[in-house]
């Protein structure tokens, strides 16, 4: 599924004469993420930042807007939630990433399907922990506790809501390796944790986002991977079983249901969309239409949650999530019930 692996590894090394020399206590997960923040994700977000809230053009759509934030309103506040995948490359290949620090030119070995949700997780903390500017609004957060981040937000009237985003991903270390061997139990546990939370939170979310792998149908995974002989996905498997999106189908028959679930993950329009919306046919969704490079489901994610903590209706999310032309070739925009 990932298409990016020497992507990542070029942009480790690129990057050592762009940035500052870093503090020698932080982990290569650490480094990795400022890595990425620095190059592509705070010059997105400065884009995002020129981007304003679009006004209703008609009657209808106003109205389809007023129902989509409905709930927010009626409750006076919001909550987004994210669920990080256990984010392997699953290529049967080794990954490691160049960094310097005090000490100098380091080399990181993160072995063979390394997992990139805790550098992500690290990355998000990083971006909504900063100062905002212009109309961007995923910034200025506080971390109130481990992976939730609060701040208030003004709603088009005016009023000071508040505003939460809590945020949990999957894997124990970045070393796969690690996760299934010594840190097996461990790993069960925390993978267990994350699966409940997500799929307790689609009852409980104004806003759901997946931001990992779609087994090829699986659905949302927060496990280590099923894998083959040859170290690749057995996704035959997980076509089969279909264990993520069973549970997502499920949560989404309660009687309560966000407003629109992001499912930021390789081909989730085809593999996902249509089963969603006859389950939950008043549940906007937005997806990718291909396998597609690491940073789109990070800038999908990213311009969705902007969005709406700016009550962008829905000329305004397909502005945002379809800022840059790889977002305009690659993700569909959610269409409002």
């Amino acid at each position: 599924m990932f298409s990016s692996l020497k992507l990542i590894s070029t942009l480790g090394l690129a990057l050592l004469t762009a940035l500052p020399a870093l503090a020698a206590e932080k982990s290569p997960s650490q480094h990795l993420a400022e890595a990425w923040n620095h190059h592509l994700y705070f010059p997105f977000l400065s884009q995002l930042s020129r981007v304003p809230r679009v006004e209703a053009r008609s009657e209808q759509e106003r109205a389809s807007c007023d129902r989509f934030y409905s709930s927010v309103n009626t409750r006076g506040q919001m909550k987004i939630v994210m669920g990080i995948g256990y984010y392997d490359f699953s290529e049967g290949e080794p990954f490691s990433f160049d960094y310097r620090d005090g000490l100098g030119l380091k080399r990181h070995d993160f072995g063979m399907n390394a997992t990139m949700d805790v550098t992500y997780d690290i990355l998000y903390r990083q971006l909504l922990t900063r100062g905002c500017s212009g109309e961007l609004r995923l910034c200025g957060f506080k971390e109130t506790s481990a992976g939730v981040y609060s701040k208030k937000v003004k709603t088009p009237e005016g009023r000071k809501i508040a505003a939460t985003i809590e945020i949990k991903n999957s894997s124990m270390t970045p070393e796969h390796q690690l996760n299934v061997g010594s840190l097996k139990a461990q790993q069960d546990a925390k993978s267990a944790a994350t699966t409940q939370w997500f799929f307790d939170s689609v009852s409980t979310a104004d806003l759901v986002v997946y931001n990992g792998h779609s087994r090829k149908g699986g659905g949302p995974d927060f496990h280590a991977p099923k894998l083959r002989s040859d170290l690749h996905v057995d996704y035959d498997w997980y076509t089969r079983k279909t264990p993520g999106l069973n549970r997502l189908l499920t949560a989404l028959q309660g009687p309560k249901r966000p407003a629109a679930v992001l499912m930021m993950s390789c081909n989730s329009v085809k593999l996902f969309e249509d089963k969603m919306a006859r389950t939950a046919p008043d549940v906007a969704f937005a997806g990718t239409n291909a396998i597609i490079p690491g940073d789109i489901p990070n800038k999908g994610a990213m311009a969705g949650m902007d969005a709406f903590l700016k009550f962008q209706c829905e000329e305004g999310f397909a502005r945002q999530m379809q800022l840059q032309s790889d977002m305009r070739e690659q993700l569909k925009t959610p269409r409002f019930r």
